[in-house]
């Protein structure tokens, strides 16, 4: 592995990880404003305005995902990892927020199927023997 790789990797430890870890909260924030918006309320006008502000509030979210995964990008070797980071972060973070705000369970299957989708994520993310020499 050559040193140059190994300072980038540094790099991204140093503050990438720490963008891709945000950007797959505000995924998860995102999602968690998405669904609340879909709720219905008694009082029309309430309603209505809190539906606006949710949908506003998923769309800062969203932005604030793109603005830290750019950046996550920006201080990765590759863009795997801060792929892999952020999804993780975000599947772990919406099961949480599901079972917290809304009392949704999930199944080992859901576990499973989420925890093979991060260890393929991983798998390709790994340079190739050829790639390293």
């Amino acid at each position: 592995m050559s040193l140059s790789r190994n300072n980038r990797t540094l790099q991204f430890l140093q503050g990438g990880f720490i963008h891709a870890i945000n950007g797959g909260l505000c995924a998860a924030a995102s999602s968690l404003c998405g669904k609340l918006s879909g709720i219905q309320d008694s009082s029309i006008l309430m309603g209505l305005t809190l539906k606006i502000l949710l949908l506003v509030s998923m769309l800062v979210f969203n932005v604030g995902v793109w603005t830290c995964f750019v950046k996550a990008l920006q201080n990765s070797s590759s863009s795997l990892q801060a792929t892999v980071s952020s999804t993780a972060v975000n599947y772990i973070f919406s099961a949480l927020l599901g079972l917290v705000v809304f009392g949704e369970t999930t199944s080992l299957q859901w576990w499973c199927g989420a925890s093979l989708i991060l260890i393929g994520l991983i798998f390709i993310s790994r340079p190739s023997k050829q790639h390293e020499q």
